[in-house]
């Protein structure tokens, strides 16, 4: 992979480069010791600044991992995308670098569908994380137009006027969810409001 991108191109990786490196890299989101998960996280962050690089129209790096993000089988690869395209929003601060409807779909339907409480309350979190980065009406507006179940709008409002969204550490960069940890101390349970309006 140096080698490509000694010779590749000074403008960024392209997607089809890529793309050949990507399946091993997720792989390693899986792996049964954090320390390896961040690391891959780690990597993949570095990929998405090199492919910021070069010209949007032709490196779209989300677009690689968002099929990874909504369907893979193995919860921990969920969980590390997500605090993947948080970090990603949070340090780009600015949601004209991302397809908002394309990433709101794929996350919100982690939201709304995924079997482990501790993805969908970091989906939130993602959410919450994007919204911090845009306009204070844009999340609803692309809510609107995806034809998001009132329930869920419903949900992401609630989390919105609380607050205390993710941020990241000024000088590890590492995420952080005050949202989350305030509520873990009150042994406060996520998954009994995301689902009570499924039931």
């Amino acid at each position: 992979m140096k080698q490509e991108l000694a010779q590749g191109q000074s403008w960024g990786l392209s997607n089809a480069v890529l793309s050949r490196h990507l399946p091993q890299i997720v792989k390693k989101l899986a792996d049964s010791k954090n320390i390896i998960r961040q690391e891959a996280v780690r990597c993949l962050f570095q990929m998405n600044e090199i492919m910021r690089s070069g010209n949007p129209k032709e490196n779209n790096f989300i677009a690689l991992i968002l099929p990874y993000l909504n369907n893979s089988s193995n919860w921990h690869i969920r969980e590390e995308l997500l605090n993947l395209l948080i970090r990603c929003f949070l340090s780009t601060r600015d949601q004209g670098e991302f397809d908002c409807f394309q990433i709101l779909d794929s996350i919100l339907q982690l939201l709304l569908n995924d079997t482990k409480e501790k993805v969908r309350s970091l989906a939130l979190e993602a959410v919450a994380a994007f919204a911090s980065i845009g306009p204070p009406n844009k999340l609803s507006e692309v809510m609107f137009q995806l034809n998001v179940e009132k329930d869920i709008c419903e949900l992401v409002a609630q989390r919105l006027d609380q607050g205390l969204c993710p941020t990241l550490n000024a000088e590890t960069s590492n995420i952080e969810l005050p949202y989350q940890e305030l509520f873990n101390q009150q042994n406060y349970d996520v998954d009994s409001v995301a689902h009570s309006m499924t039931n």
